[in-house]
């Protein structure tokens, strides 16, 4: 038996694969997955320094036309 934690895009994925191993939040088990969002205690204690976009920089079709948007360059 496979489980899998769905995410509205790419990025959301990424930041909660990175947030978790940060926080040492367990992903659970097939049969019991844990795909709980990130608290906002927890959001506090993330080290966004320590965030690897690399991925979604990568990806086919990411432009820098988003990061402009988002304000980010």
């Amino acid at each position: 038996k496979t489980s899998h934690c769905c995410f509205g895009s790419k990025l959301a994925r990424i930041f909660q694969e990175q947030a978790s191993k940060q926080l040492n939040i367990d992903w659970g088990s097939a049969s019991s997955p844990n795909c709980r969002p990130i608290t906002l205690d927890e959001f506090k204690r993330i080290d966004f320094s320590k965030i690897d976009l690399e991925e979604l920089f990568a990806s086919e079709g990411f432009s820098a036309s988003l990061l402009i948007t988002v304000g980010m360059i």
